[in-house]
């Protein structure tokens, strides 16, 4: 049982009358949390698409700054900077050993993951199955892509729409756009 606030007491007849408890102020203290949580909301779409737009470049398709693919790249992106496998950049030392530059490294990386059967895949971004298997999605394949060049320390960003997911590369002069799935390389 909630406590009532005594509002006065009667010096003549001894009664007492209480604050009535109005539900406007539940109903505020409701609001103010829903406000609280929009904020925050909010706040964490702007953060995506802000980093989306620098990390991606991607002010020519408005689609891309925030989407379900623009989060699940943003995730990704994360991730990859923490995962490093050796089997992985083994694999990338050996593709790579007799290129001169990164722009030859990334395309060896191209050429071996593009002989990869696309299969809708059931466990994203297992690296060490989709090698082993050699069929992954586009999700997978790139966020691959995204592992190998790295290893080599080259920069590349993993873009993703709600439908499709393919690389972007960093050169010192040029951007690339590569699609495994569709096996395009284009210079853009």
């Amino acid at each position: 049982m909630s406590k009532l606030k005594v509002k006065h007491i009667c010096q003549n007849c001894g009664n007492i009358e209480y604050e009535k408890k109005s539900s406007w102020r539940k109903l505020f203290k409701i609001l103010k949390v829903l406000v609280i949580l929009c904020i925050i909301f909010f706040t964490l779409i702007g953060s995506i698409t802000t980093y989306n737009f620098i990390v991606t470049k991607s002010w020519d398709n408005p689609d891309l700054l925030f989407s379900v693919g623009a989060i699940y790249s943003f995730v990704q992106e994360i991730t990859a900077n923490f995962e490093r496998n050796s089997n992985i950049a083994s694999l990338s030392n050996n593709l790579t050993e007799s290129c001169p530059d990164d722009e030859c490294k990334a395309k060896e990386i191209f050429n071996y993951l593009k002989t990869f059967r696309y299969e809708k895949g059931t466990d994203a971004n297992n690296p060490e199955k989709i090698l082993s298997e050699k069929s992954a999605d586009c999700d997978e394949i790139s966020y691959l892509f995204k592992l190998m060049t790295a290893s080599q320390d080259i920069k590349s960003k993993l873009i993703c729409t709600n439908t499709h997911c393919w690389n972007k590369l960093f050169l010192e002069n040029k951007t690339i756009k590569i699609d495994i799935t569709h096996k395009e390389w284009k210079v853009t």
